[in-house]
């Protein structure tokens, strides 16, 4: 092999490696769901269910130029399950649309979805969080139900009776 196909090879080489360095991958762990969901919950700064009501693509420029990659949703809350947003209000989320920078993906209005949010508005969105989408989601919201109610009372050991 000659010394240009060797270095074409190595800078083709290094240039894969950078790529998957820089590209986004969630840590796997090896946990109940329920768990995964009481996690998320207990870090997230809200939790709420809520459908987009605007969609903007893109940041605009000084210039008047729209840059793509980045996603800017509206959301109006059908229900919270902690945090500041009570039902009919509205707040703002930023993501990336692309997945190799961790992103959460492309929202549509109309859309509802389940979120986690740590932050100050705009909150950041991110592939590797609890969000989703409700259509896949919707079997968590009676354990949220249960976490946003509080915690269960402890029973008093003098109230129990035995036989």
């Amino acid at each position: 092999m000659n010394n240009v196909v060797r270095g074409l090879c190595v800078v083709g080489m290094s240039l894969m490696a950078a790529s998957v360095a820089i590209a986004c991958s969630c840590i796997a762990r090896m946990e109940e769901p329920e768990d995964a969901i009481r996690r998320e919950y207990s870090s997230a700064k809200a939790v709420v269910s809520a459908h987009a009501i605007k969609v903007v693509d893109g940041d605009m420029t000084s210039g008047g130029v729209r840059l793509l990659g980045n996603q800017y949703v509206t959301w109006k809350v059908d229900e919270s399950f902690k945090g500041a947003h009570g039902v009919g209000q509205r707040f703002r989320t930023r993501s990336s649309i692309d997945g190799a920078a961790c992103g959460y993906g492309r929202i549509s209005k109309g859309d509802a979805h389940l979120l986690y949010l740590e932050g100050k508005e705009p909150y950041g969105l991110y592939l590797c969080t609890g969000s989703g989408s409700l259509r896949y989601m919707a079997s968590m919201l009676p354990l949220l139900r249960r976490l946003a109610a509080g915690p269960l009372p402890i029973p008093d050991a003098e109230a129990k009776t035995t036989d």
